[in-house]
C-alpha cells in the first residue's frame, strides 16, 4: 500500500513537471488565434475562439479587459509580457494589444506603483 502511494506520488511530480515543459505549446496556438480576433467581437465569440482567458479586470464605463496567456518565459514569474490583452465594452470588442490606448494607461500606473514601492 505504501509502495502504491509513493509511486502514485511520483507519478503526479512527473506528470506537473512535464506540463510545465510544455506550457508553451498553447500559448503558441494562442497566438496563432489571436489574428482572428476582431473588432465587433463579442465577448461570446472571443471565448469561444480563445477559450476562457487567465484573468479578467473590470473597468468603470462597461470595459472589461480578458487577458490570455500568449508567451512563456521560463525564468518562473508570470507577468503582464506574457499575456495579450482583449478589451471589451458593452460586451464586444474594441481593440487588443498592449499598445491598445486603453491599456497604455493601464501600464504606466503600475510603473508608477513599482517606482514608488
Amino acid at each position: 500500500m505504501k509502495k502504491c502511494i509513493m509511486v502514485c506520488a511520483m507519478l503526479a511530480v512527473f506528470c506537473c513537471g512535464c506540463a510545465a515543459v510544455t506550457r508553451g505549446l498553447p500559448a503558441a496556438e494562442r497566438r496563432e488565434k489571436m489574428q482572428q480576433v476582431h473588432k465587433g467581437m463579442t465577448r461570446a465569440e472571443v471565448v469561444t475562439l480563445m477559450g476562457k482567458p487567465y484573468k479578467t479586470e473590470m473597468y468603470p464605463s462597461n470595459k472589461e479587459v480578458l487577458f490570455y496567456y500568449t508567451e512563456w518565459q521560463a525564468d518562473g514569474y508570470t507577468t503582464d509580457d506574457e499575456f495579450t490583452p482583449i478589451v471589451l465594452e458593452n460586451d464586444v470588442v474594441i481593440g487588443w494589444g498592449w499598445s491598445f490606448d486603453f491599456l497604455k494607461d493601464r501600464q504606466q500606473q503600475i510603473k508608477q506603483l513599482r517606482v514608488s514601492n
